[in-house]
C-alpha cells in the first residue's frame, strides 16, 4: 500500500510540474488525488517481433492492445468477469487514450503495467496506466476515457455503484472528475 500511495503521488507531481491543464494555463486540484484513486493493479507484458517498426521500436497500436488487455485483467480481478459483463448486458468501449513516451520499449523488453481507475462519471471512467521497465526506468504514462455500453443497443449506460465500489472508488460523490480551480 506504501508502494501505490508512492506512485500516485509521483505521478501528482510529475502532473504538477508538467502543468497540465486547459489552454495551457496551470491548475490545482480542489481534491487530493488520494480521494479519487483506488486499488492499483500491476501487469507484466513483454513485447514481441511483430510488433516492431523498421527501427526496432515497438510500435503505438502495440501499446495500445497492451494497455487495453492489462484493463480487462484488472477489471477481472476487480470481480468483473467476462461473465459479469454478459449477465449485466453491458460493455466498456475505449473513448479515446493518450499517452506520452518516455523511452520506446524493444523487442523481448518485459514492462511492469500499474493501472488504476482514476474516476467515474455516469457513463464514463478514467483509467491511468505507468509503464516501466523492471529496472524502474518509465516507458510510457498512459490515460485512457471509457464508456459503458448497453451490448445490445449501444447505448450508454449509467455505471453501477457496484462498480464504483468494486474498482476501491472510496466516495462517488467524488467522481464527477477531479474538480479545477485557476492557481
Amino acid at each position: 500500500e506504501g508502494a501505490d500511495r508512492e506512485m500516485r503521488e509521483r505521478v501528482a507531481e510529475r502532473k504538477r510540474k508538467a502543468g497540465t491543464g486547459s489552454g495551457g494555463h496551470g491548475w490545482r486540484l480542489v481534491l487530493p488525488r488520494d480521494a479519487v484513486v483506488g486499488h492499483v493493479y500491476t501487469a507484466r507484458v513483454r513485447s514481441g517481433h511483430h510488433e516492431l517498426d523498421a527501427f526496432g521500436r515497438v510500435y503505438p497500436a502495440a501499446y495500445l492492445r497492451h494497455l487495453a488487455a492489462v484493463a480487462v485483467d484488472a477489471s477481472t480481478a476487480a470481480g468483473f468477469d467476462a461473465r459479469w459483463y454478459a449477465t449485466h448486458g453491458v460493455h466498456w468501449l475505449v473513448r479515446r487514450t493518450t499517452f506520452t513516451l518516455h523511452a520506446p520499449a524493444t523487442v523481448g523488453m518485459e514492462l511492469e503495467v500499474r493501472t488504476w481507475v482514476e474516476d467515474f462519471r455516469r457513463v464514463r471512467s478514467q483509467r491511468r496506466y505507468d509503464v516501466r521497465r523492471l529496472d524502474g526506468t518509465p516507458i510510457l504514462d498512459a490515460v485512457t476515457d471509457w464508456v459503458l455500453v448497453e451490448s445490445a443497443t449501444g447505448r450508454l449506460r449509467r455505471i453501477p455503484e457496484e462498480m464504483e465500489r468494486g474498482f476501491g472508488v472510496v466516495d462517488a460523490s467524488f467522481m464527477a472528475r477531479a474538480l479545477r480551480v485557476p492557481k
